[in-house]
């Protein structure tokens, strides 16, 4: 459940601009203000259900995005690479010379 938030906010981080101004509405008072469906419908004048099925679209209009632009996907893994490098640099610095090699392998992959 964590796991599925947290990768939902990272979607909304990243795709956000491209929802409508009532599921970004809906989104923040939900996630963000942690209103019930029901406290959102009344403050919006919709039901409870249509709070419900906005929130649902959203979700799935968000991994949409991310199934066609990947920019979650890549964002993971230049975190990955990155991490790696960093390791690689220090064992440079601990005097082991082939992991400049492995970087520069990794910085070539990009190319």
């Amino acid at each position: 459940m964590l796991d599925d938030l947290a990768r939902l906010t990272l979607l909304f981080d990243l795709y956000g601009a491209l929802l409508t101004d009532k599921q970004r509405q809906v989104w923040a008072l939900f996630y963000e203000e942690d209103l019930s469906l029901s406290e959102i419908g009344s403050e919006l004048g919709i039901s409870r259900q249509a709070v419900h099925d906005l929130l649902h679209r959203t979700e799935q209009t968000l991994c949409h995005y991310e199934e066609k632009l990947r920019l979650a996907a890549r964002l993971k893994e230049e975190r990955q690479k990155n991490e790696k490098i960093a390791a690689l640099c220090r064992e440079i610095l601990a005097g082991k010379t082939q992991a400049a090699e492995e970087i520069l392998a990794l910085i070539a992959e990009e190319d």
